[in-house]
């Protein structure tokens, strides 16, 4: 469960003057930082001064319905492992890191960073994750640790404002939120919309078949999702053995089916309404 924070304040620059390039993200009264490093301004990055502390990172790769490709590492300075990277990995979209303005972040605490990291995206199941072993935590003082604690919470919270949900454990529902339901010959999966996307609840049932219709993204979404547990072998279905959040209601039924489906019509409400129609009175409504 991901605890409900009070607003905040951020602030970005655009040092290349683009939406695209290189991105630096603040948050008010903190002294971390964030730099999004798109693939192709990397060049640019190496003469950048937060790009030369110790930091930690992750290198990001999305593909249409596939689950992202992700690797979490620290560094001191960071650049020096994100040039070998660029070199060797070929995969990766964009590199997301972070850093202290006041350089306070040393050896020790961004190897904690990237151990907490890499344990929370192994919980949270949402990508292919190309780290091989999950890093020990390092020795830290009681002072330190609760630090690190904080600077991390901060990540947490700027980590989605940059794109990255790979930390990200489901939000619990709504009080009233509406369910809806997705039934098939095998059993039926129950899902709700949440602020992340469409989310499907643990206890699900998903088929076992896959339809020749069925896009390869989404094949392969289905097949990550069996390696990594989320879908668990119940005989002749398989079932959800977490919350899982989709980016899209067609992505969650195609995933719960098995074959091409629209989910804004599949996903109906006990009293038979499309998720669609409810939607389209909500908006209407407001």
């Amino acid at each position: 469960m991901n605890p409900v924070s009070p607003p905040f304040v951020i602030r970005m620059f655009l040092p290349e003057g683009a939406s695209e390039g290189i991105r630096i993200i603040e948050r008010s009264n903190w002294v971390g930082q964030a730099v999004i490093c798109p693939h192709g301004s990397f060049a640019k990055l190496k003469s950048r001064p937060e790009a030369n502390r110790a930091g930690v990172y992750v290198l990001l790769g999305v593909t249409e319905d596939e689950m992202p490709k992700a690797y979490i590492g620290e560094a001191d300075p960071i650049i020096e492992r994100l040039v070998n990277h660029y070199k060797q990995k070929e995969w990766w979209d964009t590199a997301v890191f972070f850093v202290s303005k006041d350089q306070q972040l040393n050896k020790a605490h961004v190897q904690f960073l990237e151990a907490r990291l890499v344990q929370l995206a192994k919980k949270a199941n949402r990508c292919k994750l190309e780290n091989g072993n999950v890093p020990a935590e390092p020795s830290l003082s009681e002072m330190e640790h609760a630090e690190m604690e904080g600077f991390l919470a901060h990540m947490l919270q700027i980590y989605p404002v940059a794109g990255v949900h790979l930390f990200q454990t489901p939000v619990a529902a709504q009080q009233g939120a509406v369910s809806y339901i997705l039934a098939f010959r095998q059993g039926r999966a129950i899902g709700l919309e949440s602020p992340e996307g469409f989310l499907v609840r643990a206890q699900s049932a998903a088929a076992k078949e896959v339809s020749r219709t069925l896009k390869p993204g989404a094949v392969k979404l289905r097949e990550q999702l069996v390696e990594l547990g989320v879908l668990s072998d119940a005989g002749d279905h398989f079932l959800f053995t977490q919350d899982y959040v989709f980016n899209s209601p067609s992505t969650a039924a195609k995933v719960v089916c098995g074959n091409e489906v629209n989910g804004r019509i599949a996903w109906k409400t006990e009293f038979g309404l499309v998720l669609r129609d409810v939607q389209n009175a909500a908006i209407e409504a407001s």
